[in-house]
């Protein structure tokens, strides 16, 4: 593991929501993306256990990243029709 003083918790979570962005852009349902959703999920697992060391913004935090990371997926992504929120 990574010393805490290493790497930042944005950077991790910046890194995980870029990846992330990057593999629904790709339309990732290969198994060949596997290993990409492992690494945003890594890098994603890693912000929060670095941020678990500042119990006071854990909440603030993970509130601002998950609606940062689910936005991701209202995005209609390029060559594929405009998503209409049905079901959400």
């Amino acid at each position: 593991m990574l010393p805490a003083t290493g790497v930042g918790v944005d950077e991790c979570l910046v890194a995980g929501e870029t990846l992330l962005e990057a593999l629904l852009q790709r339309d990732c349902v290969a198994r060949g993306s596997a290993l990409d959703l492992l690494v945003a999920d890594a890098l994603v697992t890693y912000a929060f256990e670095v941020a678990a060391d500042e119990p006071g913004s854990l909440e603030h935090r993970a509130e601002r990243a998950m609606l940062r990371i689910a936005a991701l997926g209202d995005e209609p992504m390029p060559g594929s029709p405009a998503r209409s929120g049905v079901g959400r």
